[in-house]
């Protein structure tokens, strides 16, 4: 019996500076600007073909709202989407620590 070779995936924790607590399949995170990040992956996997998910990790609050967008203004289409982030109930601009899965 032959298995088939499981695609390569990514994963990060990223925390609210933007900083990678650990990753795989991650090669960069770049903090934009407030509340936007930018996550490049391998180049073995192709963000086009990915369905990126985002939540909230320990110490953001409750109403952390976090978004999944294009790779405009990150790079190359093929490598890199951005993640977005904010907490309705704060004046103040603010990037809450994060996880991300393909």
């Amino acid at each position: 019996m032959f298995l088939k070779p499981r695609p390569r995936r990514a994963a990060a924790i990223v925390e609210a500076d933007g900083i990678v607590v650990r990753s795989t399949g991650v090669t960069a995170v770049r903090k934009i600007s407030t509340g936007t990040c930018s996550i490049d992956l391998d180049p073995d996997i192709n963000a086009a073909k990915t369905i990126p998910v985002a939540t909230p990790r320990g110490g953001a609050p409750w109403n952390t709202a976090i978004f999944i967008g294009t790779h405009q203004g990150c790079g190359d289409a093929a490598r890199s989407f951005r993640v977005f982030t904010d907490n309705t109930t704060r004046a103040d601009p603010w990037t809450p620590p994060f996880h991300v899965v393909d």
